[in-house]
């Protein structure tokens, strides 16, 4: 192995860009398939233009407590104490061993769910098509009126069904109660799969094979997007402005009525949402939660023709759906 070539991409991850992601770091595991077996415990998070940040990696002889403890021993060495001010947030499986090693390491942290995950073994026992998507419609809703709708149509179709999910908090899986500060509405681990695809064959290397083939394909994976960020004139990066065009699209089917010059009631469909731009906020939850406009938002924006830049939170990473 380079050691100079490890030390510098190690460096640069550590001084550049984990500051911006090691509020939500998303942990999987994963079986080696090589000779030796074992198995590749990883820290995956999203930068800010939705793309994957491999964090931090290590592989193990099994996935358990222990494991996870010294993988987040060291994950603390190596990034230093964590300020209190930065939410820290893990989302994994539902693992035992996973939650209690960081709530050891990382006691102030949360954790969350992989939403693929619950649904998986809730439709195990309740199988049905519309008990799946009142489950996606409960886990994705930004405010408590959709959720209980959601909830509430479980309840009629199975009540045993209901009873299986109010009791899993949820904090862990609906969007409505997540934290503010965070600004990651993410409840899948669609970007974990695809980090799982990414590492391909290298699974099936010999160990040594195996960690110096990832530390090179993280090393020019970061360096490719040093690359293309040095190129970007923006403050917003450019799959945000995707979905900023998307939603102020949306928003030409709501009706705007002022308030103050800041302040605005949203008329969409049958229901009306109080907007405020100053403070970042809306009662759909999505603005404050995402840290990006929602088209209420968005539709106040373009009516006052202010710029996009002063309202997507700095660091929001949108929805990593």
């Amino acid at each position: 192995m380079d050691k100079h070539c490890a030390e510098a991409t190690s460096d640069w991850m550590a001084k550049k860009l984990v500051g911006v992601m090691r509020d939500h770091p998303n942990m999987t595991s994963k079986g080696v398939e090589g000779p030796f077996g074992g198995v590749l415990l990883t820290a995956v998070a999203l930068d800010a233009n939705n793309s994957i940040f491999p964090i931090a990696f290590a592989v193990t002889e099994c996935e358990n407590k222990d494991t996870w403890r010294w993988f987040f021993y060291y994950f603390q060495e190596f990034f230093g104490p964590l300020d209190n001010n930065i939410p820290l947030t893990f989302m994994s499986d539902r693992q035992k061993g996973l939650n209690l090693a960081y709530e050891e390491i990382f006691p102030d942290a949360t954790g969350r769910h992989f939403c693929r995950h619950i649904c998986s073994n809730f439709k195990s026992q309740f199988p049905g098509i519309l008990l799946r998507s009142f489950f996606w419609k409960a886990a994705k809703s930004y405010d408590v009126v959709g959720y209980n709708e959601a909830m509430a149509s479980i309840k009629d179709i199975n009540i045993a069904a209901w009873r299986y999910l109010d009791k899993i908090p949820r904090s862990s899986w609906c969007r409505h109660v997540f934290s503010s500060e965070l600004k990651c509405d993410h409840v899948t681990n669609n970007f974990t799969e695809s980090f799982n695809n990414w590492v391909g064959d290298l699974r099936g290397k010999p160990i040594l094979t195996l960690v110096d083939g990832l530390r090179r394909k993280f090393m020019k994976k970061l360096h490719k997007r040093y690359q293309k960020g040095c190129t970007l004139t923006a403050n917003i990066t450019p799959r945000i402005a995707e979905k900023l065009t998307q939603i102020s699209q949306a928003s030409r089917k709501c009706e705007i009525h002022m308030a103050s010059e800041d302040t605005f009631e949203i008329g969409d469909g049958d229901r009306s949402y109080i907007v405020n731009l100053s403070k970042r906020i809306c009662d759909c939850g999505a603005f404050q939660i995402s840290g990006i406009p929602c088209k209420h938002a968005a539709l106040g924006i373009i009516y006052r023709r202010k710029n996009w830049n002063i309202t997507v939170k700095p660091g929001s990473r949108g929805t990593c759906i």
